[in-house]
């Protein structure tokens, strides 16, 4: 994710907080898009355990 640009005036330790919560969230995305992604083939592979039953949202 870019990082904003600092004009004068501006409090660089807010946009740096700003900055790292939407860097955490993005890699929270990516980490839950991940498992749901990997669930996914595990229940193609074998449909027949019971975490495969449904699916499940990321």
């Amino acid at each position: 994710m870019p990082v904003p640009a600092i004009r004068e005036g501006m409090d660089a330790r807010l946009l740096a907080a700003k900055a790292l919560g939407s860097t955490a969230a993005a890699n929270d995305r990516l980490t839950r898009s991940r498992r749901w992604y990997e669930q996914v083939r595990r229940c193609f592979a074998a449909p027949q355990t019971p975490d495969c039953k449904k699916e499940t949202k990321p």
